[in-house]
């Protein structure tokens, strides 16, 4: 995927999910960019969905590779075990799976960005 962060967002979202809805009872993996959200400056945080209720969120603040107006290219990619992110060419995050992987049926990004390509590959 690429995009573009535009305005002042404080936060953009990537789920993976099952269903449309924009409150989801199921999402597989939920990545999570906040630049300056609630207390979090700069972090990023992935959790899930089962069920209606959250996971446990898992944290990387040791490296954020978002700017606000700079475009930049995501890839997630589903291992048997987890999901693994890359932005550019680094490797911010990871998350094991918690829901069965063939159950997610859409992806769904929230926050101020322009989306300009998606690929999905097998």
């Amino acid at each position: 995927m690429q995009h573009q962060l535009v305005g002042e967002e404080t936060r953009f979202n990537i789920w993976l999910q099952k269903g449309s809805a924009s409150e989801p009872e199921n999402a597989a993996f939920v990545f999570d960019a906040r630049f300056n959200f609630a207390s979090d400056k700069n972090t990023i945080v992935c959790n899930n969905r089962k069920g209606g209720s959250w996971g446990s969120e898992e944290r990387h603040a040791h490296s954020f590779p978002f700017a606000l107006g700079e475009t930049f290219k995501i890839k997630i990619k589903v291992h048997h075990d987890q999901y693994q992110i890359q932005v550019g060419s680094h490797d911010v995050a990871t998350f094991h799976h918690k829901m069965p992987i063939d159950e997610v049926d859409t992806l769904r990004i929230d926050g101020h960005v322009e989306l300009h390509d998606v690929k999905v590959k097998d």
